[in-house]
């Protein structure tokens, strides 16, 4: 008997976390990962297509004398510059 009621305890309390994650998902507290992996990406495609628009001398100058305050933004300019055709050379 006691074994019975551990169970229905268990499944009780497995159905109120259900729930209480569907209601925070309606209620728009919580979005599919997939949404999240969707909308990351769109942005990543933005991102890189503004970055391959900037004209090469303007890679090549932003890679030489920005190393100093912005690595994340050379970084990633530097690693997509190859994609339009030159090597930056960083300081």
């Amino acid at each position: 008997m006691l074994k019975k009621m551990e169970e229905r305890a268990r499944k009780d309390k497995k159905l109120a976390g259900r729930t209480a994650l569907e209601n925070q998902t309606r209620c728009g507290e919580l979005i599919e990962t997939a949404e999240v992996l969707t909308a990351g990406q769109d942005v990543a495609r933005r991102v890189r297509a503004r970055l391959l628009g900037i004209p090469d001398v303007a890679v090549r100058t932003f890679c030489q004398n920005c190393s100093a305050g912005l690595p994340q933004a050379t970084e990633i300019v530097c690693d997509l510059a190859p994609a339009v055709g030159i090597e930056p050379t960083t300081n």
